[in-house]
């Protein structure tokens, strides 16, 4: 797959610190979160074990076509963690938290 939008994302646990690498617009980035979460609803239970770590990455691409078709690889060990962590990420977006920082 070949996205042609991409979210980095960086999720610090201590203090829930994110950031954010995209070539989206920054205001809609919850809008694509909220899509690709709703892509994945019902793919079934994941039984790997979660992977403990201080700093988790998660990147999800979208190619944009007919049906749209998501992606993503993540260093969470199990896909429960994996969109854990994003509902968590769309609060934070959602509250307009400072704790969301964009970069380029």
């Amino acid at each position: 797959m070949k996205p042609d939008i991409t979210i980095d994302i960086t999720f610090t646990v201590k203090d829930e610190s994110v950031v954010i690498r995209t070539n989206a617009k920054h205001e809609k980035v919850q809008e694509l979160l909220e899509d690709y979460l709703h892509s994945i609803m019902g793919a079934g239970k994941d039984h790997a074990p979660m992977v403990e770590r201080d700093v988790y990455k998660i990147v999800i691409g979208v190619e944009l076509a007919e049906g749209d078709a998501w992606g993503s690889h993540h260093d969470c060990g199990n896909k429960g963690l994996r969109d854990g962590i994003i509902m968590r990420i769309l609060a934070l977006v959602a509250e307009k938290s400072s704790k969301i920082s964009f970069v380029d």
